[in-house]
């Protein structure tokens, strides 16, 4: 298995997994809007139902990373139709070339978020808990799960991964909150007591890579790191890894609100989930714990 598809491959996270599979031997061909200089492409515009599907090369897995940022914009009506439909509609565009069989992977892997899980501060969550019951992000991913549901083909094993807050310094919350630390000072949001589930960009890639090469993985995984902690307690480690003074000062709930809109559930809900089905499938994180973590991307500049 050495042709990989991979939709969504220009962010952080496609990036990274693109840079990890090129070392592990693997060719990896782009769907894009914009053509890349980089690596072999097809242009496609899902919201278009549009693929360039003569220039599709074999494949022989395909990773689906494809979606409009959750957290790049405020959420406005449009804004929230557009995070659904650009998900529901990179499935779609893939589930028409399976079903013509313009391409045949044996393995379909595609990203999807534990905000399906919704503002759970009391309970500890795994791969087998209810969905949230309210909320745009709990409606957002049901919707993208749901476009996944539908990708059917004869002997296609398909993973999907349920993707935590991705440490990294390139990319996300974490170059944001780190900022702080210059001041000696970062900031929690609310009361900072929500439990941010995460994980190291290096093991979100390699979760992304037992997926392709594991057989025996099928379903549902929590993308997280099996020690989450309190957002207040990832801006204490962010200063104490920094050699800084330990100092963190709450941004209240209404003036997130304020400045974010309805977004703000993004920084203000979490919820405490556990990866047991990845370690099940004798999955070993290299940084389970935040502080390596953390350690690591600033020493690294990952």
């Amino acid at each position: 298995m050495k042709n990989i598809l991979l939709a969504g491959g220009t962010g952080l996270i496609g990036n990274a997994i693109t840079d990890l599979l090129l070392k592990e031997g693997y060719h990896v061909h782009l769907l894009t809007r914009k053509p890349n200089s980089k690596l072999p492409f097809t242009l496609w515009d899902p919201a278009k139902n549009y693929i360039e599907s003569d220039t599709l090369p074999r494949v022989d897995a395909v990773i689906n990373l494809a979606g409009t940022g959750i957290a790049d914009e405020r959420w406005t009506e449009s804004r929230k139709k557009d995070i659904i439909q650009s998900r529901v509609d990179a499935n779609k565009v893939l589930e028409d070339l399976i079903n013509s069989k313009k391409i045949t992977p044996s393995v379909y892997v595609s990203a999807s978020a534990i905000g399906i899980y919704g503002n759970r501060p009391n309970e500890v969550l795994n791969e087998k808990s209810s969905p949230g019951k309210n909320g745009f992000l709990v409606e957002s991913v049901k919707e993208w799960e749901n476009a996944i549901a539908k990708i059917h083909s004869e002997n296609l094993r398909k993973v999907t991964i349920r993707i935590g807050i991705v440490l990294s310094m390139k990319g996300g919350a974490l170059p944001k909150m780190a900022g702080g630390s210059v001041l000696n000072a970062v900031p929690y949001f609310g009361n900072g007591q929500q439990f941010y589930s995460w994980i190291h960009i290096d093991d979100l890639c390699r979760v992304f890579l037992k997926a392709l090469t594991d057989n025996e993985m099928q379903g549902i995984y929590n993308g997280v790191a099996p020690e989450p902690v309190t957002n207040e307690e990832l801006c204490r480690m962010i200063l104490r890894v920094n050699g800084k003074l330990n100092i963190t000062f709450g941004v209240p709930e209404f003036a997130l609100r304020l400045a974010l809109g309805e977004m703000a559930d993004v920084i203000l809900f979490g919820a405490n989930i556990k990866p047991d089905a990845l370690l099940a499938k004798g999955f070993s994180f290299n940084f389970p714990e935040v502080d390596l973590a953390l350690k690591d991307i600033f020493a690294n500049n990952k």
